[in-house]
C-alpha cells in the first residue's frame, strides 16, 4: 500500500484516527508527513461541513461501502483554500469477529479532467474549443502526412519530446518512434482512412534518449483532397507500472490474500482471471461495478460474454484467441448495463503457461474508459474545422458566413495589406484586390456562394507598399451533419514567383522556337547546297576524271613501248589512282542519295532481291568460285532500290575480304519475330522485326572494331592489300537507319564475319 500509485489511508474507530496513510494521499492533503496517529478531523478541519466525515462514520456504522465520483472537495494547502475534484471510496475493514473497526480511503484526483470538461463547455466557438483542448491537453496531439512528416504538434508533444519547434519541423515519425516500421506505418495510414482503428501501444523516444510506452488513438481527415492522420499519444508509463504492480500482487495471492483483496477492491482497475482449462472466471468487485452489477449477489464466476455488446463480442473472442498465440491480451469493447446504457471498457492481460506451449490462464485488468471515449469523440467531431484554420496559418486565412460575408482575417492579411480591421470592415476587403480582377472575383465568389462549389481563383492583392502580387485563393464550405453550409474557410497563397517563372519560361520557349525555325531554314539551305554539290560531283568532277583515264589509256596502248620502265609504272599507278577516285565519287554519291532520295516503301520478297544482286555480281562470284546459301527467307516492307544496294554491298564486301585459300561461302537467313523474343538491346518489345543475317567465311575482323567499320572512310586494311573507299558499310548503315532499323556486326580474325539487320516488318 505504501508503494501504490494512488492515494490510500485508513481511519480507525469512531474518532477517525489515522492509522495508515501512504505518500500519495499525504501529498494530496498537503499537510506534511507527520499525520499517522492523528485525528482525521484535526488534519483536515476544512472538510467539516462538506459531509465527508459523515460519509466515513456512515460506513463505520453500516458496513456499506461509499463511492463518490467527480466530487468537489475544498482543501486548505499553504494557507489557501482551493477546490479539487476526486473519485474516492470509503471501504469498511472487518475484525476477526466480523465487526467494522476501520475505514479504508482510496482516491484518484480528477481535477484536471473536471476543469478540462468545464473549459470545453465554456468555449465559445468550435475552432477555439479544439485549439484549446489540443494545446492544453495532457497528452501529445500529432497530425501526420502519408510520409510520416509532422503537420501539427500541440504544446504537450513539444514538451514531452524535448525538441524545439524549429527542430521538430525537420523531424518525422521515425525520429520519435524507436520501433518505427515504414511498411506498417503506411498500412496503418491507409486503414485509418477506411475505418476506425482501436488504440494500440508503442514506444516514444524523447530528445534526451528516454524511451517510454504510449497508447496511440488514431483517426483521419482530408484537406485539399489529401489524406492526413492524427494521433493522441498518451504516456502510459505510470499506468503500465500500476498494472504490472497489480498483476504482480495478484500472483502472490496465496502469500498475502487479505492484503491483496484490500488493494483490488479499492482500485479503479477491475482484476480478473480466466482459467483456460475450466473456462471459469474469477473477478474483483470493481469488475462487478464496471459491468453494472450493483447488488450483493455472488458474481465471482461472472461470464463477461453475456454483458458485451453483440457487435463487440466477436472482437473480444478473437483477441483472446490471439493472446494465446502472442501471450498478450488487449482489446476495447462496449458493455450493456441492465438499464441499456452503453459503457466502454479496456481490458489488458497476460497469458501464463504451464510449459512453453500449454497455456493455463489469463490474468488481466479491466478499466472503464467511457469518459475518455466521450471526450475523444468530442475532439474528433471538431478536429476537421480546426485543422483547416490551424494548418493554413502561414498563408492569408479568412472566413465568411453562409451568405459570403467575410467576418475574419488572420494576422497575415493585416501585415500584408497594412490595413486595420476597422478599415477592412468600413471599405470592404475588395479594396486590396487589383481593380482589373474585382469583377471576376465578385462573379466567381457569388457563384460559389450560390452553388456551394469550392472557390478557386488567381488574382492580385495590393501590398502595404502599393505593390500588387499574384495570389491563389481557395475556399471550402463547412457543412453540418445535414449537409447544410454553415460557414466558409478560405486561404490565399502568394504565387508571384511562380507567375514570374512561368512568364520567363514562356519567353524562353518563344525565343527557342524562333531559333529552331531559323535553324530549319538554314538546314533547308544547306540541303540545297548539298544537292548542288552532288550534281557537281556526278558531272563536273567526273568529266575531267574521265579525260585523265582516256588519255592515260591511249598513251599505254599506243606509246607503251616508248616509255621507260619507270614511266610505265607511273602511268599504271596514275590509272589506278584515277579509278579509285572514280569509285570514291560514285560511293559518295550513293551515300548522299541514301539520305536525299524519296523513300517509297514497298513489300518485296527478300529472295527476289538476292537473285538480282547475284546477277549483278555474277562475274565476281564465278571468278572466286563463291556460293551464296539462302535459308528461310521472308517478305519485308522496304525501299527496293536502297535495300538492293544494301544486300549488294554486304555480299560484295564478303567477296572482297575472302581468304585466298578458301572459296567464299555466304549464308543469308531471315525470320520474323517480336522484339521481346529477339532480346536485342534497343529493340521495342512490342514491335515485330524482320531479322536478316548475312555471314561469310572470310578474313573477319577484331570485335573491338564492330562499330568503327560503319564509319565513313573507315578501313581496317591498306588500299594496297584490299581495294575500296571505306564507304560501303557506311552506306549499309545509312540504308538500315532509313528503314528505322538496327545493324550489328560480329567478327573474329580468320573466322569470318556476320551482319545482323533488324527492321520493322511492316
Amino acid at each position: 500500500m505504501e508503494n501504490a500509485p494512488f492515494p490510500i489511508a485508513v481511519y480507525t474507530g469512531e474518532e477517525l484516527r489515522i492509522t495508515l496513510a501512504n505518500p500519495s494521499i499525504m501529498e494530496v492533503w498537503g499537510k506534511g508527513i507527520n499525520v499517522i496517529g492523528k485525528l482525521y478531523t484535526d488534519i483536515l478541519p476544512e472538510l467539516e461541513g462538506q459531509h465527508i466525515f459523515e460519509q466515513v462514520r456512515e460506513v463505520l456504522s453500516t458496513g456499506i461501502p461509499f463511492h463518490a465520483k467527480n466530487q468537489k472537495v475544498d482543501l486548505l494547502i499553504n494557507g489557501k483554500l482551493k477546490s479539487h475534484y476526486f473519485n474516492y471510496s470509503f471501504t469498511p475493514l472487518y475484525d476477526a469477529s466480523g465487526n467494522v473497526y476501520a475505514v479504508m480511503n482510496t482516491a484518484a484526483e480528477v481535477t484536471e479532467l473536471h476543469e478540462a470538461k468545464q473549459t470545453v463547455e465554456a468555449t465559445l466557438t468550435e475552432i477555439k474549443l479544439f485549439k484549446f483542448m489540443a494545446d492544453t491537453a495532457g497528452d501529445p496531439f500529432i497530425l501526420m502526412n502519408e510520409e510520416g512528416g509532422f503537420v501539427y504538434l500541440n504544446e504537450m508533444a513539444i514538451q514531452k519530446w524535448g525538441y524545439t519547434k524549429q527542430e521538430l519541423k525537420k523531424l518525422s515519425v521515425p525520429d520519435v518512434d524507436p520501433i518505427y516500421n515504414e511498411e506498417k506505418y503506411r498500412e496503418m495510414f491507409q486503414l485509418s482512412q477506411e475505418k476506425n482503428i482501436p488504440p494500440f501501444e508503442t514506444l516514444h523516444k524523447s530528445k534526451n534518449g528516454k524511451v517510454y510506452p504510449v497508447e496511440i488513438s488514431i483517426g483521419s481527415i482530408h484537406r485539399d483532397g489529401k489524406p492526413l492522420m492524427f494521433a493522441i499519444a498518451r504516456d502510459i508509463s505510470e499506468r503500465k507500472k500500476a498494472e504490472e504492480d497489480v498483476i504482480s500482487a495478484f500472483r502472490k495471492i496465496e502469500e498475502n490474500e487479505e492484503r491483496l483483496n484490500i488493494i483490488i477492491n479499492a482500485s479503479e482497475l477491475g482484476i480478473w482471471e480466466h482459467n483456460l482449462k475450466t473456462n471459469k472466471n474469477i473477478t474483483s468487485k470493481r469488475c462487478k461495478e464496471i459491468f453494472g452489477i450493483l447488488d450483493k449477489k455472488n458474481v465471482e464466476h461472472l461470464e463477461p460474454s453475456t454483458y458485451f455488446h453483440p457487435d463487440d463480442q466477436i472482437l473480444r473472442e478473437k483477441a483472446i484467441e490471439e493472446s494465446i498465440r502472442t501471450g498478450i491480451l488487449h482489446y476495447e469493447g462496449r458493455i450493456v448495463w441492465a438499464d441499456n446504457t452503453i459503457h466502454w471498457v479496456e481490458s489488458k492481460g497476460k497469458v501464463f503457461y504451464i510449459s512453453q506451449n500449454q497455456p493455463e490462464r489469463i490474468i488481466g485488468t479491466m478499466r472503464d474508459i467511457t469518459e475518455e471515449k466521450n471526450f475523444q469523440n468530442l475532439l474528433l467531431e471538431r478536429e476537421q474545422k480546426f485543422r483547416l484554420l490551424a494548418d493554413s496559418m502561414a498563408q492569408h486565412v479568412w472566413t465568411s458566413d453562409l451568405h459570403g460575408n467575410l467576418n475574419y482575417f488572420n494576422k497575415s492579411v493585416f501585415e500584408y495589406s497594412g490595413l486595420t480591421l476597422e478599415q477592412l470592415n468600413e471599405d470592404g476587403w475588395l479594396q486590396i484586390v487589383h481593380p482589373e480582377d474585382r469583377d471576376k472575383n465578385i462573379k466567381k465568389w457569388n457563384h460559389s456562394i450560390k452553388t456551394g462549389e469550392d472557390f478557386l481563383l488567381e488574382h492580385r492583392f495590393r501590398k502595404y507598399n502599393g505593390e500588387y502580387r499574384w495570389q491563389l485563393s481557395r475556399a471550402l464550405p463547412q457543412k453540418d451533419k445535414n449537409g447544410n453550409i454553415t460557414m466558409w474557410v478560405g486561404t490565399s497563397t502568394d504565387i508571384q514567383d511562380q507567375k514570374m517563372f512561368t512568364h520567363e519560361l514562356e519567353k524562353q520557349v518563344f525565343e527557342r522556337t524562333s531559333e529552331l525555325n531559323q535553324n530549319n531554314l538554314d538546314l533547308e539551305k544547306m540541303n540545297k547546297e548539298l544537292q548542288a554539290f552532288a550534281y557537281i560531283s556526278s558531272h563536273d568532277l567526273q568529266e575531267p576524271l574521265r579525260k585523265i583515264q582516256t588519255f592515260a589509256s591511249q598513251i599505254i596502248e599506243k606509246e607503251f613501248q616508248n616509255l621507260t620502265e619507270n614511266g610505265k609504272d607511273k602511268f599504271e599507278r596514275m590509272q589506278k589512282a584515277a579509278n579509285r577516285m572514280q569509285h570514291l565519287i560514285q560511293d559518295l554519291l550513293a551515300y548522299s542519295r541514301t539520305s536525299t532520295e524519296e523513300r517509297n516503301f514497298e513489300v518485296a520478297h527478300l529472295e527476289n532481291i538476292i537473285e538480282l544482286v547475284k546477277e549483278d555480281l555474277k562475274e565476281e562470284l564465278l571468278q572466286k568460285n563463291a556460293t551464296v546459301e539462302t535459308g528461310e527467307l521472308c517478305e519485308v516492307k522496304v525501299i527496293p532500290f536502297q535495300f538492293r544496294q544494301l544486300i549488294y554491298n554486304l555480299v560484295s564486301n564478303s567477296l572482297k575480304f575472302a581468304m585466298q585459300e578458301k572459296a567464299p561461302h555466304i549464308k543469308i537467313n531471315c525470320e520474323i519475330a517480336k522484339g521481346s523474343k529477339l532480346n536485342v538491346e534497343g529493340l521495342s518489345k512490342e514491335i515485330e522485326y524482320c531479322h536478316i543475317s548475312i555471314s561469310d567465311n572470310g578474313i573477319g575482323f577484331d570485335q573491338e572494331y564492330n562499330e568503327k567499320i560503319f564509319e565513313v572512310f573507315s578501313r581496317l586494311h591498306g588500299k594496297e592489300k584490299f581495294q575500296g573507299t571505306g564507304i560501303g558499310l557506311a552506306i549499309v548503315k545509312k540504308i538500315v537507319e532509313n528503314h528505322s532499323g538496327f545493324i550489328f556486326a560480329k567478327g573474329e580474325l580468320n573466322e569470318g564475319a556476320t551482319f545482323d539487320i533488324y527492321i520493322p516488318s511492316s
